[in-house]
């Protein structure tokens, strides 16, 4: 969606982008996701053009039309005039206008769409609806990163920076913090806590790509997400997060 002729996000922005997203995964072409990957890479007013031009290239032969496939290409032409325009005014630095906003790294390195980052801060914002904000006397312990470290402490003061008149609420999370709780990081061989939360998690991301792949997955395995299952309370922020289409959501018994 256009991000400068768009109206401000809102719910109803974000699961349009949501049902566009499942879109793009259940049917693009391994290419449509190299150009945006090369897109971010090698950020360049060539790279970005070639990035849309594969995407708008796919949604347009798709067949048969939807509304969706529609909805994609016209945003996306509306992308391209945006650019065409910011690019008159701005120069040829515009096209990084319309990439994922990159993190640098201790070398002072750009990098773009660093999963860690959402992980974190949603898992931070899960514990201060759990907390109901009260998060002061919290402490988090996460798994040594030598070279993400900064990047994530950085992005941890961020969200809690958050103007909220321009955040999408979220049910299973509260990024309203009007406190904000200590982070450190340990190596995980020190803190059992830290290898048990590493496997529940492992053993969910492993279920739910066996569920994909449409292998059988071990009793052991079944059994352990469901006890995760059994233990999880949205409305409390409980539970893994695993982020997917709305297909395979529904799939893994939900």
């Amino acid at each position: 969606m256009p991000p400068y002729s768009s109206l401000p996000e809102i719910q109803d922005s974000q699961v349009v982008r949501n049902h566009c997203a499942d879109f793009i995964y259940e049917n693009a072409p391994n290419s449509v996701f190299d150009k945006f990957l090369e897109a971010c890479k090698t950020p360049a007013d060539e790279t970005l053009f070639e990035s849309f031009s594969e995407l708008l290239a796919f949604s347009k032969a798709f067949f048969p039309t939807n509304d969706l496939s529609n909805f994609l290409s016209k945003n996306i032409e509306e992308s391209i005039n945006d650019y065409e325009e910011l690019k008159s005014r701005e120069g040829d630095s515009a096209y990084s206008r319309f990439i994922p906003v990159p993190d640098n790294s201790k070398r002072n390195k750009s990098i773009w769409m660093l999963p860690n980052i959402s992980s974190f801060t949603n898992i931070y914002a899960r514990i201060n609806l759990f907390m109901k904000g009260n998060v002061s006397g919290v402490s988090i312990f996460h798994d040594e990163q030598v070279h993400f470290d900064e990047i994530i402490s950085h992005n941890k003061t961020l969200v809690e920076e958050l103007d909220m008149a321009t955040v999408v609420s979220f049910k299973t999370a509260n990024y309203d913090f009007s406190e904000t709780a200590s982070l450190k990081f340990a190596k995980s061989h020190e803190y059992g806590a830290i290898q048990v939360a590493d496997i529940l998690a492992g053993t969910a991301m492993r279920y739910m790509q066996e569920k994909i792949e449409g292998t059988e997955s071990r009793t052991e395995i079944i059994g352990a997400y469901n006890g995760i299952l059994r233990m999880s309370n949205p409305a409390r922020g409980l539970g893994v997060n695993l982020v997917t289409t709305t297909n395979i959501y529904r799939e893994l018994h939900y």
